[in-house]
């Protein structure tokens, strides 16, 4: 049913985390990569302190947008909404190797403040979508 979700978790070990936002319409993310930890700290930073937090998810929805992380209303929504999104690149290992780099390099300039702001404000490489 959610071949992309499947292949990635099965075959390839990848880890897969959901929860809900703390305000407003308390809607749900999903985020999949290629380390546990990665992903836990990833979900650190949404649910931790405000700036990073609001930080995150716009860089989610902006220049991180083609990142395995997905953020809808309902859990089923998400579930299905990242699945498609994956679909046409989820074998592609030079996508599975940018999606490593770049939610390690959120990780990294992640200082509690604007730090991945700032990152994305001078091109950080790191954090771009593939020439795929």
């Amino acid at each position: 049913m959610f071949e992309a979700i499947s292949s990635l978790i099965y075959q390839e070990d990848w880890k897969m985390q959901c929860w809900r936002e703390r305000y407003g319409s308390r809607r749900f993310w999903i985020v999949l990569g290629p380390q546990e930890g990665v992903v836990d700290q990833i979900r650190d930073i949404s649910t931790g302190p405000d700036i990073p937090s609001i930080e995150l998810a716009s860089f989610f929805y902006v220049v991180g947008s083609w990142l395995p992380v997905i953020n809808k209303d309902s859990f089923e929504e998400a579930l299905t909404a990242l699945n498609e999104k994956l679909l046409p690149i989820y074998k592609n290992g030079v996508w599975q190797s940018a999606v490593h780099d770049a939610l390690a390099r959120i990780i990294e300039v992640s200082d509690n403040s604007y730090g991945l702001a700032r990152a994305v404000r001078e091109n950080d490489d790191a954090l771009l979508a593939p020439n795929l």
